[in-house]
């Protein structure tokens, strides 16, 4: 007669946590096997269901399409410790546009329900599809009142864009992120890097990486603005990666300040690469470009990639 003994509760518990690696920023799909598994351990015991819980509020919110949105917010509720959400996608158009005022309206909802814990945000969501002048229903309004609300994020990946959302004066807006005061690591599509975008880089109490993919270059003189308006004494390393091309990005006609090549400037508190993406299919169009950083931020490695030098 064969005797099955339980296991202790001990390597249960260590048997969840190694679904995980130590220090992972991922964010899993719901159809990821890791998402399954730690779905499957709520269900064994009450200590088990309280460590998956959390774990799966750490690296599995994927609220894509809006359908999910809703259902967790709907959720809170019966379910508040979801409130305590620290890593989230976010994708919840189902459509190319974000006209859609009730969408907006949850989204700014769940901002609010999670900005004191939220941590890290990969967002993909169209939001150059409404400019101002088309915007009767207040739609960008309603987001940038959300995500102004984040205060606490750490991490932020927008996948589609530079954030548009902030009324511009003359051709010129301030960044929304400007207002995360703890803010680490951000990285943005298609940014315009002028001067105030630069100038708000500098001011960031608390930049480490900043990964700009296909940016716009607009100004030369980018060590000028960072060291004249940075507390350079206060700050640490700041390392900027530009992923792209060479038919894009022409960074040596940034003269002395970018280039190709490593440019660390005084002290290494300042650290800019341009690195040319190689992948399937290339960067050559703007959608392998958005996979493929879309992928990498969820996976947790988009910091610290390590793309190809082009040759001269």
């Amino acid at each position: 007669m064969l005797l099955f003994l339980p296991l202790p509760l001990e390597l249960v518990l260590h048997t969840i946590h190694c679904l995980l690696p130590s220090g992972s920023t991922s964010i899993h799909h719901p159809s990821s096997p890791i998402t399954k598994a730690l779905l499957s351990f709520t269900l064994v015991c009450h200590e088990t269901r309280r460590v998956a819980l959390k774990l799966l509020r750490q690296h599995c919110v994927h609220l894509s399409p809006g359908e999910r949105l809703r259902s967790f917010l709907l959720a809170i509720p019966t379910c508040p410790d979801l409130r305590t959400t620290s890593s989230l996608f976010l994708a919840p158009y189902n459509t190319p546009t974000i006209d859609d005022q009730p969408t907006a309206i949850w989204i700014r909802e769940l901002f609010y329900f999670s900005n004191t814990h939220l941590r890290r945000l990969v967002m993909d969501m169209p939001l150059r599809s409404l400019i101002p002048e088309n915007d009767h229903l207040d739609v960008r309004h309603i987001l940038q009142a959300g995500f102004a609300s984040l205060e606490n994020l750490e991490e932020f990946v927008s996948v589609q864009d530079d954030l548009f959302l902030e009324p511009e004066v003359n051709g010129h807006g301030f960044p929304t992120w400007r207002h995360w005061p703890k803010l680490k690591h951000l990285a943005l599509y298609q940014a315009k890097t002028d001067f105030i975008f630069w100038w708000s880089v500098a001011r960031m109490p608390m930049p480490e990486r900043l990964v700009l993919t296909r940016a716009v270059i607009e100004i030369e003189n980018v060590k000028t603005i960072l060291f004249e308006h940075a507390d350079m004494a206060a700050r640490r390393r700041l390392e900027i990666k530009f992923i792209g091309n060479n038919k894009e990005y022409n960074l040596s006609a940034m003269g002395a300040q970018l280039t190709w090549e490593e440019d660390i400037y005084p002290e290494e508190k300042i650290e800019m690469r341009g690195y040319k993406w190689r992948s399937e299919g290339g960067c050559g169009t703007s959608g392998a470009c958005r996979v493929a950083v879309g992928e990498w931020a969820q996976l947790g490695k988009l910091w610290n990639i390590n793309g190809l030098k082009p040759q001269h």
